[in-house]
């Protein structure tokens, strides 16, 4: 099935459906899922049914499947997911559906050929990224570039790199596509409405910040510039080029030193710093910027994301992230 068709299927899927409004909710995917007579249930929710069917082991490995079962279509998610994770997975998995792919042992979508699996695999992605963001619509808003898309909030920036192409050339021509753009109400998600990138700065530039104020304080002493100190005399920080931001991060050992950092790079600095081996709070994994889990950098959860952040487990912690229970 080319591509063109696949968007096609989609756009008809989200008009059969009498989809009105973006972002996708999981309350839209319910309701979606009642009318189209599949159930829709978590794995956390559904142990009987995996045990049934002997899908427990693939729900340890796997974020999302679709099976066929007792005449039912059964989409099963791990409750765990990130909601927009939560979403995506789905929509992929209706993708199997509408698609009308393959089953094997029961799984829609799985194929005992390889290359069979991994084109239904694709067309399933192409399914649910339309089904995020339909070309149509975001054409009839105007999007003009890759970084407006990514802006509306509803892709990540893989998906928006290779749907692009279709937003410039997806100006609503059919009638389903004039429908569903007539329809569909887009409000922009609240939650990417501030930046992650200028949330994980902002966090580390207060994190050093306070540290430094707390070091100040436990030391009951405060900065003196020397009365004979001049522009000449050896400077503790390094060079500020022109026009870049800075903040300072104090350690406290033998002796106070400091060392100038900009804002943009402070968030990759703290996630790269070498753990102690002896501290596992040391220990660098990785958050999500909606998730509520940290991760080890193998989990299946942030596997292949462009927008993971590494921290320490202690850092992790104190910023209210739980460990994955996949991956710890």
């Amino acid at each position: 099935m080319t591509k063109r068709n696949i968007l096609a299927e989609a756009d008809k899927f989200l008009v059969k459906s009498e989809v009105t409004e973006l972002p996708l909710t999981m309350e839209t995917l319910r309701k979606i899922a009642v009318r189209s007579n599949w159930l829709l249930s978590s794995y956390q929710h559904s142990e009987k049914i995996l045990e049934a069917t002997g899908t427990s082991e693939k729900a340890k490995h796997f974020p999302a499947f679709t099976i066929r079962w007792d005449g039912k279509v059964i989409i099963l998610y791990d409750e765990e997911l990130p909601y927009d994770l939560k979403v995506q997975f789905i929509c992929h998995e209706f993708g199997h559906i509408v698609l009308n792919h393959t089953s094997d042992r029961a799984i829609i979508g799985a194929s005992r050929d390889a290359s069979t699996t991994d084109m239904q695999e694709r067309e399933a992605d192409d399914f649910a990224t339309e089904m995020l963001a339909p070309a149509c619509v975001m054409n009839k808003l105007g999007i003009s570039s890759v970084n407006e898309l990514l802006k509306a909030g509803l892709l990540t920036t893989d998906q928006a790199l290779e749907h692009f192409e279709n937003v410039k050339s997806g100006a609503p021509v059919t009638e389903t596509q004039k429908l569903l753009c007539d329809r569909i109400n887009f409000n922009q998600p609240k939650r990417h409405n501030f930046s992650w990138l200028k949330y994980v700065a902002c966090f580390a530039a207060g994190f050093v910040i306070c540290g430094a104020l707390l070091s100040i304080k436990n030391n009951n002493l405060l900065p003196v510039v020397p009365d004979d100190y001049n522009s000449s005399s050896e400077s503790p920080s390094e060079t500020q080029e022109p026009g870049e931001s800075t903040v300072t991060t104090t350690a406290t050992s033998s002796s106070t030193s400091s060392t100038t950092v900009p804002v943009s790079s402070a968030a990759s600095t703290s996630a790269s710093t070498t753990p102690a081996q002896d501290d596992p709070q040391s220990e660098v994994v990785y958050v999500t910027p909606h998730g509520t889990k940290y991760h080890k950098p193998d989990c299946y959860h942030i596997e292949g994301r462009a927008d993971i952040v590494g921290m320490t487990i202690s850092e992790a912690e104190a910023n209210g992230y739980e460990p994955c229970k996949h991956c710890f």
